[in-house]
């Protein structure tokens, strides 16, 4: 069976409720690989962690997951990245990250003589200095082998003009781009749904662009037809860290099973469908 590769940061997320602190395994791309795995999908992830306690509470959430530790870096001279949250009156939660700034080194690359069926990455861990030249040897090495590759853009904060050319880069590598409306206004200076897609089909080869715009719903567009998918399930008080990497993973799910694209409305009610069972579960991986 194909496995789904993915590359990011692999972090130990703590997130306050107002009372206690709440640990949990995270960072975006993990998310989405805990996701799939929960959806009975084959992943590889690769990322690091510090030989420290964060970095065995994080193994063993691997053990947990039945992801494999083989592509997972361990080393003394790396401290384990951690995440502290929190939830603002409108249930949205901000971020405050610690992380090591050494390079990112890739595994042996007897790895790439696996067949892979896609190839996701996301998030700052993408287009940082320190991990971009990673990532973009590994989409190279995809897009020679035909896999696939799907790119959550999921930024943070307003990238800087360098930030911006490695994201424009990894975006040329996609065959699907994903984005809040949030972060194509950081990117392009306007969220508008048509002026995105224009931007992103006219500068970039991919198949399929997504805006989501959190419990509204999301805009998919093709070079062939768009849609808007509301989401039905508006779960009022669920915890939401989490649930746009969830609905990637749905987007993943589906496209792997029908990469053509024929229904985009039944593919965004899939991956909505998938983040709804994830805030059921009050939005904890």
């Amino acid at each position: 069976m194909s496995t789904v590769l993915l590359i990011g940061d692999f972090t130990l997320d703590l997130v306050y409720d107002g009372k206690k602190i709440l640990p949990s395994a995270g960072g975006s791309v993990f998310n989405v690989a805990a996701v799939l795995r929960k959806h009975q999908a084959d992943v590889s992830f690769i990322s690091r962690v510090g030989n420290d306690l964060p970095g065995k509470i994080l193994l063993e959430s691997l053990n947990t997951l039945g992801i494999p530790q083989s592509t997972i870096s361990q080393s003394n001279d790396f401290r384990t990245s951690l995440a502290f949250s929190e939830y603002d009156n409108e249930g949205k939660p901000h971020y405050s990250f610690f992380k090591d700034k050494k390079d990112f080194i890739l595994p042996d690359e007897k790895l790439w003589n696996k067949k892979f069926s896609l190839f996701h990455i996301g998030s700052s861990f993408a287009f940082s200095q320190t991990s971009f030249a990673a990532v973009t040897k590994v989409c190279a090495a995809m897009n020679e082998k035909q896999v696939p590759i799907t790119y959550d853009i999921n930024l943070r904060k307003q990238p800087s003009l360098s930030e911006k050319e490695r994201i424009f880069t990894l975006m040329k590598h996609a065959e699907i781009i994903k984005g809040s409306d949030e972060d194509f206004s950081l990117l392009f200076g306007t969220s508008d749904e048509h002026a995105v897609m224009d931007k992103i089909l006219s500068d970039f080869d991919c198949k399929l662009g997504i805006i989501t715009y959190g419990k509204s719903g999301a805009f998919l567009f093709s070079r062939i037809n768009s849609c808007f998918v509301r989401q039905n399930k508006i779960l009022e008080n669920a915890k939401t860290i989490g649930a746009g990497d969830s609905f990637m993973a749905g987007i993943i799910l589906f496209y792997l099973k029908d990469s053509s694209l024929d229904n985009l409305e039944s593919l965004g009610q899939f991956a909505n469908n998938v983040a709804s069972d994830f805030l059921s579960a009050n939005g904890r991986i």
